[in-house]
């Protein structure tokens, strides 16, 4: 197999803005870009395969073919790899753990991990509790709108990595445009929303009950497992951002080179964070820019990557 590249899924909730069509080269006529789906099987919106002998298909008639993704996945796709840029706060919500989500009937839970490509000046981002409260202080400052108050609120700039598991309450803050790799799952529930309305002017659906049962209260750590440095050399950073039973993520920053080696136990997606590239497979090219991803399927051996560039290379 060769890498192929993917039409993503774009989303244009509320909060979203313009970036990702002005700096990240996303093409779509939505006013409003919220999230842009780069690696999607999900079935509320799977990504479409637009190049190589699978062109035209979506990639979740491909996903579970061992040959493409691997022979460390069984079942369905698990991954959900998205770029979002947030122009206002996001609500602030709780994602459950496999077991709960299943018992309600959905695929997955929910864990996840935020790599920041870019913020302002004071853009923050919220991640589990300062200190442990009770259920019934949880509750009280969601009725009273001071929940952010008990929140640890985090100042970011690009580069920052926070780990999201299951649990946490989070939420991210206005100015802020990050990647985020997660387990391919939409059980979300929201804590709290500003008392912001939908384009129908109706308030937007809370879940505070779930969110009660399944929300961590005391204090976690935001440091992913596994972070590591890889190689610091002159022309070539690679960092471990995170390994996880769900996912690895791997930042690769080079000048000049790179060789790219695969294995058939997993996928590798490339997302472009930062730069531009020419990625080299037996005759192909593919030119990549900020924004730009590709899907490169297990046991493609070697690709060669030449510019100047910082990706991110997903696996699990």
């Amino acid at each position: 197999m060769k890498p192929f590249r993917l039409e993503p899924v774009f989303r244009d909730y509320l909060w979203g803005g313009q970036k990702l069509k002005t700096k990240y080269h996303k093409h779509t006529d939505l006013p409003v870009v919220a999230e842009s789906w780069e690696l999607s099987a999900y079935p509320d919106g799977t990504c479409t395969i637009v190049t190589g002998v699978m062109k035209g298909m979506l990639f979740s008639q491909v996903s579970e073919i061992s040959e493409i993704v691997g022979t460390k996945q069984t079942g369905a796709f698990p991954l959900l790899i998205k770029l979002i840029d947030a122009k206002q706060d996001l609500s602030i919500q709780v994602h459950p753990n496999d077991d709960y989500a299943r018992a309600k009937g959905l695929n997955n839970g929910k864990t996840e991990i935020w790599i920041v490509l870019e913020a302002e000046s004071e853009a923050v981002l919220y991640c589990g509790f300062k200190k442990e409260i009770s259920s019934d202080e949880f509750r009280y400052r969601i009725d009273e709108g001071t929940l952010t108050g008990a929140l640890r609120k985090i100042s970011v700039k690009s580069g920052d990595v926070v780990f999201i598991p299951a649990g946490v309450v989070h939420a991210i803050g206005a100015g802020v445009v990050i990647a985020e790799i997660q387990q391919s799952s939409d059980a979300t529930y929201r804590v709290y929303d500003y008392q912001r309305r939908d384009s129908s002017g109706n308030l937007r659906q809370l879940h505070i009950e779930d969110a009660l049962n399944v929300a961590t209260r005391k204090p976690t750590n935001p440091s992913p497992p596994g972070a590591r440095l890889l190689i610091d050399e002159e022309h070539i950073k690679a960092e471990r951002l995170v390994e996880c039973h769900y996912f690895t993520v791997d930042r690769i920053a080079f000048q000049h080179q790179y060789f790219l080696k695969q294995s058939r136990e997993t996928f590798i997606s490339l997302v472009v964070i930062e730069g531009e590239l020419a990625l080299y497979f037996q005759e192909d090219e593919f030119r990549l820019l900020t924004g730009d991803s590709l899907f490169i399927p297990a046991g493609t051996e070697v690709c060669t990557l030449e510019g100047r560039a910082s990706i991110l290379l997903t696996h699990i």
